[in-house]
């Protein structure tokens, strides 16, 4: 086999093969041991037909299918061992040219980047109080909601009531009826829900119909809510002095934890920044499969509670496509990270000992609550552990670098 390198780039290397008509005859004997165990030849047991008479059983085309993809995958092996290329993805591979004499692949192949990236000894990260403002409404709102007052109605459902439906996707094969608790007017549901369940009553059935799906709802119970205004009744009622001292006593508890969380959470933080800032090519393959599995996961999950990604996307003002992009960012700077982690280990020569293992393994098991004695600790599960202790310790090796600085208010 000769190959040649018509391409190679930090992530992708594209190269040729060739094959001689001694390794195509070769690969078509090899074939032919496989196949002639299927085969029955006249005069002889299954497998044991010298291959200048069974190859007319088998057939030359299915012959050369077979050793094509022998040879395809030898030749993947042989040059990806000498080039030191590890794939991320599957490989591309498209046939050139196929006659008695020659066979040519063309084959494209992407894998990791190599970095070298200098890691500062101190890396900033920014305490940040943008929408401080918007916490704080939510934990008004939030005590708001507690003390509403909430009561069975026997009229019909209005905007603002608190409706328990029943709800069964229709057309679907062992469907379930399930409970939901929805606000009216607040488009928590597929469909024209809101406009329909107006004016409807406990017991009332009806039809909510998506762009490609129907659902049966059942109305189970109808609540008025009493809510109170934020106020300074409110906030005594809360145990505050007056509104403001509310406000006043909330942002300030809201900027504790916020910063509790960055002194937590900065060696994340610092490897966000690290990755915004590292300029690299990417496995563009590789992010596109992430991108589609990460989606068609989200997808599966509203699936199960009768929403379309597509209504959700539409409430919040944005196409399929805009979504796309984001989740391949968001792909693009996961596969950083893991460059960088990567990165430190190596270059921190950060090790993980036995012990280390089996004591993560056993915290696992008693927060499953698995007898130990029944639990084996495998190889692949030994791996998994080995590989997110790594990372830990390569955070955590940032994060006593992350110094947090105040941001502007």
């Amino acid at each position: 086999m000769d190959y040649k390198v018509k391409e190679k780039t930090n992530a992708k290397i594209v190269f040729e093969t060739k094959n001689s008509r001694e390794e195509i005859e070769k690969a078509k004997r090899e074939a032919y041991k496989e196949l002639s165990r299927r085969v029955r030849v006249p005069g002889f047991r299954k497998g044991k037909a010298p291959y200048e008479i069974g190859a007319p059983f088998v057939g030359e085309g299915r012959l050369l299918e077979d050793a094509i993809d022998f040879l395809m995958r030898e030749n993947l092996e042989k040059v990806l061992e000498k080039e030191n290329i590890e794939p991320v993805v599957r490989p591309d591979v498209k046939l050139e040219k196929i006659d008695e004499n020659e066979l040519v692949l063309t084959f494209t192949v992407e894998f990791l980047p190599e970095i070298n990236i200098e890691i500062p000894e101190k890396i900033e990260v920014k305490f940040d109080k943008t929408g401080i403002d918007k916490e704080v409404e939510k934990k008004l709102k939030d005590l708001q909601n507690t003390f509403t007052e909430i009561k069975p109605v026997e009229r019909g459902a209005k905007e603002g009531d608190l409706v328990e439906v029943e709800y069964k996707i229709e057309n679907v094969k062992n469907a379930d009826w399930k409970t939901v608790s929805l606000e009216v007017g607040k488009k928590q549901f597929v469909g024209d829900f809101d406009e329909q369940v107006v004016g409807k009553k406990a017991g009332d059935e009806f039809t909510v119909k998506s762009e490609n799906m129907s659902v049966s709802v059942k109305v189970v119970s109808v609540k008025e809510k009493n809510v109170p205004d934020i106020d300074d009744n409110l906030a005594k009622d809360a145990g505050f002095e007056d509104l403001e001292d509310m406000k006043k006593r909330i942002e300030e508890e809201a900027l504790k934890n916020r910063k509790l969380q960055l002194e937590e959470e900065k060696g994340n933080e610092a490897l966000s920044i690290l990755s915004e800032n590292l300029e690299v090519e990417l496995p563009q393959k590789l992010i596109e499969e992430q991108t589609e599995s990460r989606i068609k996961s989200l997808e599966e999950r509203y699936m199960k509670y009768g929403v379309r990604m597509e209504d959700i996307l539409k409430s919040e003002g944005k196409t399929m496509e805009e979504f796309k992009e984001e989740v391949k960012k968001a792909v693009a700077q996961d596969i950083k990270k893991d460059l960088i982690l990567r990165y430190i280990i190596e270059k921190q020569n950060i090790k993980v000992s036995e012990d280390e293992i089996k004591e993560e393994f056993e915290k696992f098991l008693d927060s499953q609550n698995i007898d130990k004695k029944k639990a084996k600790l495998s190889e692949e599960a030994k791996r998994i552990i080995e590989d997110q202790i790594l990372r830990n310790k390569a955070v955590s090796f940032l994060k006593e670098r992350a110094i947090i600085k105040e941001g502007d208010d």
